[in-house]
């Protein structure tokens, strides 16, 4: 189960900057260049989200929860 939950973190952080993406009308994909898709490229990342994290002490597995309800939310309006 926590297994899972760790493979889960890739596909919800890139799910994320999808929304963020067309939400605010940016370039967007995986197969972009840095250069051309920063802002999806620095949302895909989040290596500096894990070290806030980790100093903030959040826990993970809820903040992987409460992304997926936010991800929910939001792909509501995007699909509508």
């Amino acid at each position: 189960m926590v297994g899972t939950g760790v493979l889960a973190v890739p596909v919800i952080a890139s799910s994320s900057a999808y929304v963020a993406a067309q939400t605010f009308k940016f370039r967007e994909g995986l197969n972009e260049t840095t250069r051309r898709a920063p802002e999806f490229t620095r949302d895909c990342r989040g290596h500096g989200d894990r070290v806030v994290m980790d100093l903030l002490r959040i826990d993970p597995i809820k903040a992987l929860f409460w992304s997926a309800v936010l991800n929910g939310v939001a792909s509501v309006p995007l699909i509508a």
